[in-house]
């Protein structure tokens, strides 16, 4: 939005590592590691160019604006959620284009486009600082959404991503997130549409029955579990039980046979012990995700579970992580074989030291030998052939387009 606001007729965008007259840095604060990496990313800056004009952005400014203030006081301007001003104070407002729509026209760098939907959650797990910074659950116009994708659409996306911190939330008027997708579907040379991650109980009978009668929809639902213990899932404050989960889970594999269903997961969680921990692992594998991602858990204070007295140790918490991320490998090969032998549709991505890479809909990375007339940006026919690392052996049958 702030590169579509100034127009790149008034300014050079650069890579971050680039020497520039203007950094912007858009923080996150879901974890520690987050908040560091924000620091990080402002000292870079500074190192960069010691002259630069530094603007700060985001969850961090809104969580925690007079820390960051007195620990860089030389930044030049902190702003919040509302980043709008952004491009009004780095080329004076009467420079603004005039022609800026709301939403985009590119994604520099992907062949994906992410389209936002949707911003703000209410949920209030114990362990999020996210309903602290963004409680106000705001859906946009799903005109302006239409037409951002159709914009997408010509500037040659086949993909696009829907994105929004409580997907499932989304509503204008009477259009819900069902209703959304029938439209953004309807919009002619779109090939796929993918869901970002939605919360388990935001599926509804819609959704099922989206995933399973629309082909431009992805074979692919990220649905955040974060613990497979009941104890520790209750304790957390998700608004759903391992067996509300289980069925969800079902219903979605009986609509769409290929799925794929990849997840959050938390470890180290106030008061985890190592039966609780074995519990979770057993109903991860019994959900047989297509890939997890793994976090230690990270106290956010002002959070529930920031009062919580008992502790894992951080040496317990490395080790399980360690674990699940050995299983997450475990898991992602037995779904790739599920497909050996099988052709998926492949949107290629990015070519490197001779091989293509890309994702099937179901979220499967196919790796290709380079192929004369295949580039970035191509939809091809692959089969599968076998499995490397955390990739699937592709061999291309035929490109279906540019």
């Amino acid at each position: 939005m702030i590169r579509e606001r100034i127009g790149t007729e008034r300014a050079e965008f650069v890579p971050f590592n680039c020497v520039a007259d203007f950094y912007i840095v858009n923080t996150c604060t879901v974890t520690e590691k987050s908040d560091r990496r924000s620091r990080s990313l402002i000292r870079k800056a500074k190192r960069i160019n010691p002259f630069a004009s530094i603007i700060v952005t985001g969850c961090y400014v809104e969580r925690d604006y007079e820390l960051i203030k007195s620990k860089f006081p030389d930044v030049l301007l902190l702003f919040n959620n509302q980043k709008k001003d952004i491009a009004k104070y780095v080329i004076g407002e009467k420079s603004i284009n005039q022609k800026s729509k709301e939403g985009i026209d590119s994604f520099s760098g992907r062949t994906r486009a992410f389209v936002k939907i949707q911003d703000g959650c209410d949920a209030f797990c114990s362990y999020c600082i996210i309903p602290y910074v963004r409680n106000k659950i705001v859906s946009r116009n799903y005109s302006d959404i239409v037409e951002e994708v159709k914009r997408l659409v010509v500037n040659g996306y086949k993909e696009i991503v829907l994105v929004g911190i409580c997907l499932g939330k989304y509503q204008w008027g009477k259009i819900k997130l069902a209703g959304l997708i029938k439209r953004v579907a309807k919009i002619k040379d779109l090939e796929r549409i993918r869901l970002s991650s939605i919360e388990p109980q935001d599926i509804n009978l819609e959704i099922l029955e989206i995933m399973g009668g629309c082909s431009k929809v992805c074979d692919h639902l990220h649905l955040p579990l974060q613990s497979g213990d009941a104890w520790i899932l209750k304790k957390m404050g998700r608004r759903y039980s391992l067996s509300q989960y289980e069925e969800i889970v079902y219903s979605l594999r009986e609509k769409v046979p290929d799925i794929g269903i990849s997840t959050d997961i938390i470890t180290g969680f106030p008061g985890e012990e190592s039966e609780n921990f074995q519990k979770g692992i057993d109903f991860i594998k019994k959900i047989a995700f297509c890939r997890m991602h793994v976090f230690k858990f990270s106290e956010r204070k002002g959070t529930l579970a920031s009062q919580f007295k008992e502790r894992v140790k951080p040496e317990v918490i490395k080790e399980r992580s360690n674990k699940l991320m050995q299983l997450n490998k475990t898991l992602q090969n037995n779904f790739i074989q599920q497909f050996k032998g099988k052709i998926k549709k492949v949107l290629i991505e990015k070519e490197k030291n001779g091989f293509f890479t890309g994702f099937t809909g179901n979220y499967i990375k196919v790796k290709v030998a380079s192929n004369k007339g295949v580039e970035a940006n191509c939809l091809l026919d692959v089969k599968i052939v076998g499995i490397e690392k955390e990739y699937a052996k592709g061999e291309i049958i035929s490109s279906l387009m540019r």
